[in-house]
């Protein structure tokens, strides 16, 4: 059962990564050592818990959606080993070709397999969604290997916009009006045209022109927001299981509006992006596969808002720890407890279900 279906491994294995490495560095901050360095803080959180999420997606949810086969127990097993071995390099504190191929390898056989299904789906009919996510996954092994090589600047640009942003959206963009559609009768949400073309275009402005990144920012903000109101946010979010996905569009939206006004320290927009956005992702969208698959009724109940609301605290307390130093701490435990309370109460139903 286990095996059937990338989420049943990879969403527990992204909530055990979240819960070691920002425990460990909230534990470092608090007053004992630090494990590791910032940049590969930085890169635990992005390739590793939010890695493992897209990860588990692909081999779940984008099989159906391109008409392809589901992956074989192997797959799985072989994609959940190279991915740690993966991260395990982003610890070395060494940079190089060896390093960098070794970090990447996980995201290109990845990215070869989001294309093996995409291409027959794209050639029966166009879907951005279908085209977007192989985009989104090679953008990661980019950036997984500017990593290795030690362009980490360059890395955590590529791998927050054109990875987990852009596929995140790119996701939603078929998932959401579908989820909307069947919870709420007469939402008639909207796929606007074009969504995934756009935003891959604007995308790479930004990610491009890090010096003006108001270009980017600009063209991004105008392109999230036209096609989260085709998807119905407002009836919508009267759900709780699909006002958390919404909750994460918010803030995205927020943080491009941060990155333009330039208010405090330049990393403040990423907090916004990684913690607010593809955490509130992660809560909403994991509890909701999770319970679906196992075929438990899809509602938010208690431990689900409670994990929802951790993460949101966690994103408010990091983004105040920019002006009050003080908060580091108690953002990431309560970032560590979201993690710790998914584990102990989803990952055991994730071997429920057909």
């Amino acid at each position: 059962m286990l095996l059937r279906e990338g989420y049943r491994l990879f969403f527990p294995w992204a909530a055990l990564l979240g819960l070691a490495s920002i425990g460990a560095w909230a534990h470092g901050l608090g007053g004992g050592s630090l494990p590791f360095a910032p940049a590969q803080h930085a890169a635990l959180l992005v390739f590793g818990a939010w890695g493992a999420l897209i990860l588990g997606f692909l081999m779940t949810a984008f099989p159906r959606q391109s008409g392809g086969p589901m992956p074989k127990a192997w797959h799985i097993i072989g994609m959940l080993a190279l991915h740690a071995i993966s991260l395990a390099a982003v610890l070395l504190p060494d940079n190089g070709l060896g390093k960098a191929a070794v970090v990447a390898a996980p995201w290109a056989l990845a990215t070869f397999g989001a294309a093996r299904l995409a291409l027959p789906a794209l050639g029966r009919g166009f879907d951005g969604t279908t085209a977007g996510v192989p985009a989104g996954i090679a953008a990661a092994t980019v950036a997984a290997f500017a990593f290795g090589m030690g362009e980490t600047a360059l890395a955590l640009r590529l791998a927050t916009h054109a990875f987990l942003v852009y596929v995140a959206l790119v996701m939603l963009d078929r998932i959401l009006p579908f989820f909307t559609a069947r919870a709420l009768a007469g939402s008639d949400p909207q796929r606007r045209p074009g969504f995934a073309t756009a935003l891959g275009a604007a995308t790479l402005l930004r990610v491009a022109v890090p010096e003006h990144p108001y270009l980017g920012d600009i063209a991004l903000l105008g392109l999230v927001v036209r096609q989260w109101l085709g998807w119905r946010p407002w009836p919508s979010s009267r759900l709780p299981m699909i006002g958390g996905i919404h909750l994460g569009v918010a803030w995205i939206v927020a943080g491009y509006v941060v990155d333009l006004v330039g208010v405090g320290p330049p990393s403040l927009p990423m907090h916004f992006w990684l913690l607010g956005g593809l955490g509130s992702f992660w809560a909403a969208l994991s509890i909701r596969v999770t319970r679906g698959h196992g075929d438990l009724p899809i509602l938010m109940r208690w431990d689900g808002a409670l994990i929802l609301g951790l993460v949101q605290l966690a994103a408010v307390m990091r983004i105040g720890a920019a002006f009050a130093p003080s908060l580091f701490v108690a953002a990431g435990t309560a970032l560590a407890l979201a993690f710790l309370a998914w584990l102990l109460r989803f990952a055991p139903l994730v071997r429920l279900g057909g």
